[in-house]
C-alpha cells in the first residue's frame, strides 16, 4: 500500500444546472478553485448517462441510458475525484442511477464508472478541495491516473 497526506481542505457545495455536462462541469469547477485534488459526492438527476464497466487493463465496455419521456434518471449517488496531473485534470467518478422504466414497480438501478452525463434537473455536489500533495507524490500513489 502506498499513500500520501492530503492535508486540510475546504468544503464547497455547488449546484450543476440542467443541461450542463459531466465530466466537463467538474473539471471547470476544479479549475476555478485551482484544486490539485477535489473529492466530491452528490445527488440529483440526469437526462442521459454513459456508464462504463471495467473489463481489464485499460478496457471498458459502456452502456448509454436516456431518461424516458417525462422522467429523469435519479442519481442516488455520485462519488469521485478530480486530480491535476501537472498537464490536465483527470476525473474518476462512479455513479448509481435509478430509472422507472414503464411503471413504478419496474424500477432498475445501474452503477459503474460515469463516462459522461447530461444533468436534468440539477445535481447537488459537495466537494472537498485540497492544495497538496505534490504531483510527484500523487504519481507515486496513483500512477494510472497519469497515463494518457
Amino acid at each position: 500500500m502506498k499513500y500520501t497526506r492530503l492535508g486540510i481542505g475546504e468544503l464547497f457545495i455547488a449546484r450543476v444546472d440542467e443541461g450542463e455536462t459531466l465530466p466537463v462541469s467538474l473539471i471547470k469547477f476544479a479549475e476555478e478553485l485551482k484544486a490539485r485534488i477535489m473529492v466530491f459526492y452528490g445527488i440529483g438527476g440526469f437526462r442521459y448517462a454513459k456508464i462504463g464497466f471495467y473489463r481489464k487493463q485499460g478496457e471498458y465496455s459502456a452502456i448509454e441510458i436516456s431518461a424516458p419521456r417525462g422522467s429523469v434518471l435519479e442519481v442516488s449517488s455520485i462519488i469521485g475525484s478530480v486530480i491535476w496531473t501537472g498537464e490536465k485534470y483527470h476525473v474518476h467518478s462512479h455513479v448509481t442511477i435509478g430509472n422507472s422504466l414503464n411503471s413504478e414497480l419496474s424500477a432498475r438501478a445501474i452503477s459503474g464508472h460515469l463516462l459522461e452525463a447530461v444533468v436534468d434537473p440539477l445535481l447537488e455536489v459537495f466537494a472537498q478541495v485540497y492544495s497538496g500533495p505534490s504531483t510527484v507524490e500523487l504519481r507515486e500513489v496513483l500512477p494510472y491516473r497519469f497515463n494518457p
